[in-house]
């Protein structure tokens, strides 16, 4: 499949390579959580360019630098009316329609592949998470703003 046409792990989750000359162990892995569009700030905080006004994107360079660190708190994907939230351990999408919100969440930590929706049985991590979806909209998904919280 071409694109990102799925706000899944198998279509969202991408391997990410960065080195630098100033790396004293390269090679070693990070389990931070960082999106696309945070490259930009990144390669400009490495090779010490001046950051442009009005950026969306935050720099991982302490994850480059010292993969220990912790990366963002989730990180938002949208597409169609989808939004999807993804933590160091949940993936939550949201679907709005016309009628109604279907709400999926799954736990990486048990089921890495996203087979087994747990929303009904997780009300707390439902009600955090989106809090925060609510946060990265922007605007993006209009009706999600005006939908209501209710599980």
């Amino acid at each position: 499949m071409w694109g990102k046409h799925s706000t899944f792990e198998r279509a969202l989750n991408s391997l990410l390579i960065v080195r630098t000359p100033e790396l004293e162990k390269p090679g070693i892995p990070t389990n931070g959580l960082v999106a696309s569009i945070d490259l930009y700030p990144t390669l400009c905080e490495l090779t010490k360019l001046p950051l442009p006004d009005g950026l969306d994107g935050e720099s991982f360079a302490k994850l480059v630098r010292d993969p220990d660190q912790s990366g963002k708190d989730f990180v938002a994907s949208f597409w169609n009316d989808i939004i999807s939230l993804r933590t160091d351990r949940y993936r939550m999408a949201l679907f709005h329609n016309d009628q109604k919100e279907e709400i999926m969440l799954f736990d990486h930590q048990t089921d890495p592949d996203e087979t087994t929706n747990i929303a009904s049985q997780h009300p707390d991590v439902i009600g955090r998470l989106k809090a925060m979806a609510k946060e990265a909209n922007h605007g993006f998904l209009p009706r999600f703003q005006t939908q209501s919280t209710a599980h």
